[in-house]
Formats: structure tokens, sequence, C-alpha cells
């Protein structure tokens, strides 16, 4: 359910970057003019990889995660496992 929220704010803040993007590249054009289109498509070349990186970066963060869950889990499954021996061993 969390990843589900997860990927729902990723893509409202995909859009909210984007649209800001956009933004900025419409007020270059219009402010600039022809000369702006140059600048514009500086923005969105410099944009594409920089937000590429964040998507990349976030994904490796999430497996990171998990992996750590994973091995918590494994843990927790050890220790009871061994209280369960102590028990035996005590009532014994």
């Amino acid at each position: 359910m969390s990843n589900g929220l997860s990927e729902r704010g990723l893509i409202i803040v995909s859009a909210i970057v984007w649209f800001a993007i956009a933004a900025s590249i419409a007020f270059i054009v219009a402010y600039a003019g022809i000369d702006g289109i140059p600048f514009a498509f500086v923005v969105l070349i410099v944009a594409i990889p920089v937000w590429a990186r964040v998507i990349r970066e976030r994904n490796k963060a999430g497996a990171d995660l998990e992996r750590q869950i994973t091995e918590l889990s494994n843990r927790i499954s050890e220790l009871s496992a061994k209280i369960e021996e102590l028990k035996k061993a005590m009532e014994e």
C-alpha cells in the first residue's frame, strides 16, 4: 500500500517539476523571442538527465531499504528460533 502511495507521490512531484520546466521554457521563449529558443533547449537538455538521476537515486534507495528490511526480517526469524530453543531448554 505504501508503495502505491509512494508511486502516486512520485507522479505528482514529476508533474509539478515538468510543469515548472515547461512554464520556464515558455517564459524564456516569450521573453526573448526566437533568440530564447536555444536557451530553452539548454534548460530542457539539462532537466532531463537531472530528473533521470533523481529517479535512479530514488529507485536505488528503495532497493537498499527493501534489502535492509529483508535482512532484519531474517534476523528476527533467527532470533525467534533461538528463543524457542532456549524456552525448550529451560523447560527440560
